[in-house]
């Protein structure tokens, strides 16, 4: 039985003009709560979000086509690599059907992977890692787990930050580099 949930996600999947077969992972990313959070910042959807309203939305052309938080990635990690940048996805990102795989995901927690923990590890040189959690530029909602990682990666010396896109990536780790040339 179709939920007005996933008529919602339904709705928010062909406006990105994304498949029907994410469907599932946006359940397991999203509760409903979630998902309207981020309905209502890319939509900019007052009151209740329902698919009638992202559908009308789209119709009206109230919001420009906005990256997914994979393909602002992607960008981000081409030009890492087109600067020579080393860099490492923690694998967080990647959703897995935790109902099917009970075992995996249990080898997968015993082994280190831990919920929330920042999207990539940048290594920049001379001892200083990066850290950077990727959102799309909006409507990227973070978690609980991810926002207590990067607190405490900034608190024991580490810089981490959450970035709403590319962009805002790119700029980070150039202010970064730059603060480094300063000190040497």
């Amino acid at each position: 039985m179709r939920t007005n949930y996933h008529k919602k996600i339904d709705a928010y999947l062909k406006k990105n003009n994304q498949s029907l077969d994410l469907e599932k992972q946006y359940y397991e990313k999203y509760t409903e709560e979630e998902f309207d959070k981020l309905i209502k910042q890319v939509y900019e959807i007052k009151g209740e979000v329902t698919h009638l309203k992202i559908l009308n939305a789209k119709k009206k052309n109230k919001v420009k086509f906005v990256l997914s938080e994979y393909e602002e990635q992607k960008l981000f990690v081409k030009w890492l690599r087109d600067n020579k940048i080393k860099c490492q996805s923690s694998g967080n990102g990647f959703a897995l059907d935790t109902k099917n795989n009970i075992r995996y995901m249990a080898k997968l927690k015993a082994t280190g992977l831990s919920v929330g923990f920042p999207d990539l590890e940048i290594l920049i040189g001379n001892g200083i890692t990066l850290y950077v959690e990727m959102k799309r530029t909006k409507g990227g909602v973070v978690s609980e787990a991810q926002k207590k990682w990067i607190e405490w990666l900034n608190e024991n010396g580490y810089n981490a930050k959450v970035c709403y896109g590319a962009e805002e990536a790119i700029e980070f780790v150039k202010n970064c580099i730059n603060n480094l040339k300063k000190l040497i």
